[in-house]
């Protein structure tokens, strides 16, 4: 990481590269540059992830995102905008206040694209979990959680038929504060599906709000602000809350995580309610 760092450092001659994280397989860094001022560097080995995120950081043109700057494919190397002050969502105490700067920005960051080939789908997802689950020792009750929720995405990709780009991990932390007082979305994984199906990821983040006892009204609560707001029925929203925490939770497990068992025995309570 650190030689391509240094590659970048003077391939755009960037000047005081400071670490935010660095592992073995990927980076970011925060940076100065002449020609576009307050930069973020990301490394990445993943090619992949990383030409989707500055795919559809492209297609968004700075609006409400982090603008995209400069790419290098052949090395993982990506600069885009540093969201100053950057002060992530997740400091928002007010649960009404969340609610609201999320809606606003989902209603401005969803494009139709012409080619959409270079992504996957959401189904493309769940697709690909399902199968982890049946190929290895996954827990029983997990892995019939995952059949569900595969098919729940399913179901729901063909009620609702538009097909856009979506952020893919809109979570309370990839929104940070502009210094116009608005939120911007960062760290796009450009996957393809409904709108509908980039509400689950933030309010699988609302949990971290409510204690366990009061959690799953906390949730309730929260599909049904945003259900009022964007005319969307509480029940579908639901169901793909269910799917996401499911799915979220086996991508932990692939990644030799534990589980949040809380997490998903709360999406299935409020499923079955």
């Amino acid at each position: 990481m650190q030689e391509k760092m240094q590659q970048a450092k003077v391939q755009w001659n960037l000047k005081n590269v400071t670490a935010i994280y660095d592992n073995n397989n990927k980076a970011v860094y925060s940076s100065d540059s002449d020609e576009w001022g307050n930069v973020i560097l990301k490394v990445n080995k993943n090619k992949d992830e990383l030409s989707k995120e500055y795919a559809m950081l492209k297609e968004m043109n700075g609006k409400s995102s982090c603008r995209v700057f400069a790419y290098d494919a052949e090395h993982g190397l990506l600069i885009e905008e540093r969201i100053i002050p950057g002060v992530v969502l997740r400091k928002e105490q007010n649960a009404t206040e969340r609610v609201n700067n999320f809606i606003m920005m989902f209603r401005d960051i969803h494009k139709t694209v012409d080619n959409a080939q270079g992504f996957e789908t959401y189904i493309d997802w769940l697709n690909k979990a399902d199968v982890f689950c049946s190929s290895n020792n996954v827990d029983m009750l997990i892995a019939k959680n995952m059949h569900m929720a595969h098919k729940i995405g399913e179901e729901l990709f063909c009620k609702y038929d538009d097909r856009v780009l979506l952020h893919g991990d809109l979570h309370h932390d990839n929104m940070l504060l502009n210094d116009k007082g608005t939120y911007c979305m960062i760290d796009p994984k450009g996957v393809i599906g409904p709108e509908i199906f980039d509400l689950p990821r933030y309010i699988l983040n609302e949990m971290d709000y409510a204690t366990d006892d009061k959690c799953k009204q906390h949730i309730s609560n929260i599909i049904e602000m945003i259900s009022k707001k964007l005319n969307y029925p509480f029940q579908d929203i639901m169901k793909l809350f269910f799917m996401e925490v499911v799915l979220a939770n086996v991508w932990c497990i692939e990644d030799g995580e534990k589980p949040n068992l809380h997490q998903i025995l709360v999406a299935t309570e409020l499923l079955n309610e």
